[in-house]
């Protein structure tokens, strides 16, 4: 599929965090909108050392 027609028909138009778009790289909200809140308390509850990490993740 093009990058065009992922962008126009996924869901809310968001990013995938699969797909990691550079210029967003530092921007979470990006990739998790409005789920980005309890991802955050997840995070700190299962991983507060912060070992598992990734570009794009929290």
């Amino acid at each position: 599929m093009g990058r065009r027609f992922v962008r126009d028909h996924s869901p809310r138009r968001r990013r995938f965090p699969n797909y990691p778009d550079l210029a967003h790289a530092g921007d979470p909200a990006h990739y998790y909108g409005e789920h980005l809140p309890r991802l955050r308390e997840v995070k700190a509850t299962y991983d507060p050392a912060g070992l598992f990490r990734c570009g794009i993740g929290l």
